[in-house]
């Protein structure tokens, strides 16, 4: 999910996030999140050590090996972000 918000505000390419998902799906294959729900989602990225105060702290990328660590509020665009990815990517 890191990957796509790093897309989703601009810091790499749909290429890019196409060939890391690749990438991973044959790493983590057998494992099912569909079940997942979105408030215990939320409630449990909200508990991360990396967080101050109501920011999120994300580790996010600008390309392959190029991490960042980016505070980020838990507000109505990002939780749209979670709503679109657990629709659209899992």
């Amino acid at each position: 999910m890191a990957n796509f918000i790093s897309m989703k505000l601009g810091y790499i390419t749909q290429e890019t996030r196409t060939e890391i998902r690749e990438l991973g799906e044959s790493i983590w294959a057998g494992f099912d999140i569909n079940n997942i729900s979105i408030s215990e989602f939320k409630k449990a990225l909200g508990k991360d050590k990396k967080n101050i105060g109501n920011n999120l702290g994300l580790i996010l990328m600008k390309g392959c090996g190029e991490v960042f660590k980016e505070m980020r509020p838990m507000d109505d665009e990002f939780t749209n972000w979670i709503i679109e990815y657990f629709k659209t990517e899992i």
